[in-house]
């Protein structure tokens, strides 16, 4: 985990943003209501946390293959309609119809504030 470069430097730094982040997110605290969403995608898992009046929706691609899923199916449990990856910065709107994800990637989003 210590070599610049190798697949274990790459993995440990990843892990280290991510706890970073998951300090710094309100909805992801132990005490935030969870729920977990079907999306009727056996390769995709996909949760909503809320805390107080925030929405935070994870979604995580567990196939080597691109991957995609109907927001319909998130629809009842989001709050908000524009929605943004923490990680990346890629946002979707709750009112498009698919979502596709790039094999093994995760989202970590959060609403958007309206305008």
């Amino acid at each position: 985990r210590n070599q610049i470069g190798s697949f274990e430097y790459q993995v440990y730094r990843q892990l280290k943003v991510m706890i970073a982040m998951r300090k710094s997110l309100p909805y992801l605290h132990g005490q935030a209501g969870q729920i977990a969403i079907d999306l009727f995608n056996p390769h995709v898992f996909a949760m909503v946390r809320i805390q107080e009046d925030k929405t935070f929706c994870a979604i995580f691609n567990f196939s080597e293959n691109h991957q995609t899923i109907l927001l319909k199916h998130l629809h009842p449990y989001l709050v908000g309609s524009r929605y943004r990856d923490v990680f990346q910065g890629r946002c979707f709107e709750v009112t498009e119809n698919t979502l596709e994800l790039s094999p093994y990637e995760y989202l970590w989003c959060i609403a958007e504030p309206k305008n």
